[in-house]
């Protein structure tokens, strides 16, 4: 599953499963990076590991939550934090351009 969430003014988070019948998350992230670097990806799997998460934060991304009891218990938090923290760069980025 990939969704992507926006407010009506263009996407502001993307999430996506590891394994997709037609593409892997990995290949969502880093598609979704190129396009917009800045953009939050949130990766909640169960089928990805330990190898897949960290090729995974290399490559930009901003969550990796397991599909569990606790991992389901945590995506909202983590939804919220990775647009907040994008929110945040992105200040930052226009601060120190001025």
């Amino acid at each position: 599953f990939v969704a992507a969430f926006g407010d009506g003014e263009g996407i502001d988070l993307v999430v996506t499963d590891y394994e997709l019948n037609w593409s892997t998350g990995l290949d969502v992230l880093k598609r979704a990076k190129a396009a917009r670097p800045g953009l939050p990806v949130v990766m909640h799997t169960a089928s990805g590991n330990e190898e897949v998460a960290v090729a995974a934060m290399k490559a930009g991304l901003d969550e990796y939550v397991v599909k569990s009891a606790r991992g389901w218990r945590r995506l909202s938090a983590s939804l919220r934090g990775a647009v907040q923290a994008a929110k945040d760069r992105a200040a930052l980025a226009r601060t120190e351009a001025d």
